[in-house]
């Protein structure tokens, strides 16, 4: 039975990709997207979760230091967002909204948006991706 587990301690995975490594600083923008449930995603360069036989979607922890944003960015698949601990700011094109732990999010498809941490204390989130290997979110294109 212990192989249908994944414990908080094997939640964080070296291998996890770096979500808003598109923002200039080397991808180390305090934001970590890591890979629980779900195979391996080429098209993210995410490997594949503890858990990693087919459900028909993907579950991923999303951590965010104190300071930590994502970037805009939109997907192709239905995402939700349950925010565990800490507070999150949820922005898009047309207002930004915060959420505190507990708190249930589902993003549209293709909604460009981002999340913030403005708070003192790192943002532990779970997001499941109506894929088992969703599709490489979309960026924002920055125009100087």
């Amino acid at each position: 039975m212990l192989e249908c587990v994944c414990f908080a301690r094997e939640q964080r995975r070296t291998e996890g990709f770096r979500l808003g490594s598109n923002i200039q600083d080397g991808g180390k923008n305090g934001v970590k997207e890591s890979p629980v449930i779900g195979p391996a995603s080429p098209q993210e360069g995410m490997a594949a979760g503890k858990l990693d036989w087919p459900h028909g979607f993907s579950l991923r922890r999303l951590d965010l230091e104190s300071g930590a944003e994502t970037g805009l960015h939109s997907r192709q698949e239905a995402e939700v967002l349950y925010l565990h601990q800490g507070h999150l700011d949820f922005e898009w094109e047309e207002g930004e909204l915060s959420l505190e732990a507990g708190d249930v999010l589902t993003v549209p498809i293709q909604l460009m948006h981002s999340y913030r941490n403005r708070g003192n204390d790192s943002a532990v989130a779970y997001v499941i991706r109506g894929q088992e290997q969703p599709a490489a979110c979309q960026w924002q294109q920055v125009h100087d």
